[in-house]
């Protein structure tokens, strides 16, 4: 069954590459099929279909989009009838730089005998392969990204990619979602001020002694990012004791969200900021709160241990 993107035309990318015909009908259609799942795979990519993408903490989807695209322009491709072995055990494909060259080599019976999300899986891993994004391992290889594909491949009279809209959990776990653990409150320092005629003032009592970061769904069914905690009586977390971390109509950068006051979907009298960190096993956290109209704002510090 022939794959296409969605319903338009594959977007070819600048300087294709050529692929070594080697083996006659075998190698030519294992190689074509490679190449028409890239080209899916570049238009998919081009249109914004990976912002679903749980992208690692440390990489960014300007990265991944910048540095697959490259992989996939300049890879040589090939197809061969010997076995594929890295280091000891038979692949279905590798990567390798060769001269200064990135290429593709795949044996064609076993590719061409996967099942087509699985070659979706294999090409992509092999073009992160080539972009530094995934590699290659001798019996698990470092499928994390390529593995998530088969949620955007779609049946219709043919099997193709869709670039789905981004979803607000999708924008709060690609911004959060290397901080979603349970943790131990190690330290808590609370700052307020309730009315503008009281001064500020320093709490010594925390509300939290265990706290955990993850999505939940608001009354309103907007999910958002929040801290849910335990009042120092409880031993399990309360969910009704939260403190918002994330919302994903505001600004999100990693570990870090910030709503101005009249920020569609937030309140025009609301300003709220978000910092995370991680140094070693310790967490960092500040959350602002200010309600502009009345002149109160609060202010939470936060040092948390991974339980």
């Amino acid at each position: 069954m022939k794959l296409s993107y969605l319903c338009l035309a594959a977007t070819l990318l600048a300087g294709p590459a050529h692929a070594t015909k080697e083996v006659g009908n075998g190698g030519d259609a294992c190689e074509e099929r490679i190449l028409s799942v890239r080209d899916d795979l570049a238009g998919w990519i081009k249109k914004g279909g990976a912002q679903n993408l749980a992208l690692p903490a440390k990489l960014t989807l300007a990265r991944y989009e910048q540095t697959m695209k490259q992989a996939m322009a300049r890879a040589v491709v090939s197809c061969t009838a010997a076995p594929v072995i890295v280091r000891g055990v038979e692949k279905t494909c590798t990567n390798f730089a060769r001269n200064g060259r990135a290429e593709i080599v795949c044996n064609y019976d076993r590719f061409l005998a996967s099942a087509e999300d699985e070659q979706y899986r294999i090409v992509h891993h092999e073009y992160a392969g080539v972009a530094g994004l995934e590699e290659n391992r001798e019996e698990e290889s470092d499928y994390t990204l390529s593995r998530q594909l088969t949620k955007f491949l779609e049946a219709q009279t043919v099997k193709r990619l869709s670039v789905m809209p981004v979803t607000p959990a999708a924008l709060l776990a690609r911004n959060f979602g290397a901080y979603y653990a349970k943790y131990r409150v190690l330290d808590c320092t609370w700052r307020h001020q309730f009315a503008k005629e009281h001064p500020d003032a320093t709490s010594g009592i925390c509300p939290y002694r265990e706290i955990e970061i993850k999505t939940l769904a608001l009354p309103n069914g907007q999910p958002r990012a929040m801290l849910v905690g335990s009042k120092p009586s409880d031993d399990k977390l309360a969910p009704d004791y939260y403190l918002v971390v994330g919302n994903p109509t505001c600004e999100l950068a990693p570990g870090k969200s910030r709503c101005e006051p009249g920020r569609p979907g937030h309140d025009a009298n609301y300003a709220t900021s978000t910092v995370m960190e991680k140094k070693g096993s310790f967490t960092f956290l500040t959350l602002n709160w200010e309600n502009l109209g009345q002149g109160e704002f609060q202010q939470w510090t936060l040092v948390l241990e991974n339980l």
